[in-house]
């Protein structure tokens, strides 16, 4: 009886085995359907940009405007205020997309006033018709709009003088000093050809005041003047 059912099951499994078969091989006809996408959704992703894309080689003009404190490190002295005009021809070189090595001549005039000790040369402002400092930048991306800039520069400047001391009024026309300066600016593109600078600057210049003209009279002075002059600076950087 055992043998005879075993037969049996064997005969029905080989019977059902081409049936199977065809079901399996209608089912894997029948073509793939791929999900429908949801309306609104994301499907492409904006590629990144490293750098600056402002980061560009080239020529490029300045115009500056800058305005702090004049401050002298004689004892008692009090603290005035400065202002400057300027100009700036340049050439920036790009290296890469991240950093970018600059160089300029900054042309400027302007103006400080210092109160010192009558002893130390009293009240004094200092008109500087014509200075000149060659300078160098070197600059990283502070992202896809923003640059940075850290700066050294050095030059001379040509100056008038008004001082005023125990109660005496004196002048002289032909002051030169060497400004020294180091600063760090922001540059904000405005368009692909004009950029918007913003920067902080502590500068130093010196005058060695040797004779005054007063009332008509050369007479000695002999006062050495080290001011120190820290600054806001703004202005506009036109790319040619």
């Amino acid at each position: 009886m055992n043998l005879y059912n075993t037969m049996i099951i064997l005969g029905l499994l080989v019977a059902g085995t081409p049936v199977l078969a065809e079901e399996s091989a209608g089912q894997s006809e029948k073509p793939y359907v791929a999900p429908e996408i949801p309306e609104g959704a994301i499907t492409k992703y904006p590629s990144i940009k490293y750098g600056s894309t402002g980061n560009k080689s080239g020529m490029f003009i300045g115009l500056g405007l800058g305005f702090g404190q004049v401050q002298s490190p004689e004892p008692g002295s009090t603290p005035g205020l400065t202002t400057k005009f300027s100009i700036e021809p340049g050439f920036a070189m790009a290296r890469g997309s991240w950093d970018r090595v600059e160089a300029s001549l900054q042309i400027y005039s302007g103006t400080m006033n210092i109160s010192n000790k009558d002893s130390q040369g009293g009240d004094s402002t200092f008109s500087i018709g014509l200075g000149a400092m060659a300078r160098v930048g070197i600059g990283y991306s502070l992202g896809e709009s923003l640059f940075g800039v850290w700066r050294l520069g050095v030059g001379p400047a040509l100056a008038k003088g008004k001082f005023k001391s125990n109660g005496v009024s004196a002048t002289q026309d032909n002051l030169m000093g060497i400004m020294y300066q180091a600063g760090f600016d922001l540059l904000m593109p405005m368009s692909e050809t004009v950029d918007v600078v913003g920067g902080l600057s502590w500068g130093q210049i010196q005058f060695n005041v040797s004779e005054v003209e007063s009332a008509n009279k050369t007479v000695d002075f002999d006062q050495n003047y080290v001011l120190n002059i820290p600054q806001l600076e703004l202005g506009l950087r036109i790319k040619l």
